[in-house]
């Protein structure tokens, strides 16, 4: 993910991100048992919101990335999950999601 932030950024004609994108990766660190990969999952969701505020409006999370990270979330069943999923609904509604 680092790598085509990077050449996104510089408007790498090889590489384009889109929410899509974006989405297909946090899926992948959604339903991956590897550890942390919850939280990797999670860190999609600020890594579009940073895109978006810097001139990449193509790359801002949509109702779709915050589902995919909330629903590990709840499958996760961890302590303090439900923290992580009231925050998680908090930032749609910042950010004007439902």
């Amino acid at each position: 993910m680092d790598r085509m932030e990077e050449l996104h950024r510089a408007r790498s004609q090889y590489c384009k991100l889109s929410k899509s994108v974006c989405n297909v990766v946090a899926n992948a660190y959604a339903n991956s048992r590897e550890k942390g990969s919850i939280e990797k999952a999670e860190g999609i969701i600020g890594r579009m919101v940073k895109l978006q505020e810097d001139g990449f409006p193509e790359c801002a999370p949509d109702e779709i990335t915050f589902r995919i990270v909330i629903r590990a979330w709840s499958r996760s069943k961890r302590k303090g999950y439900g923290q992580h999923v009231q925050r998680l609904h908090n930032r749609m509604k910042e950010l004007g999601l439902n």
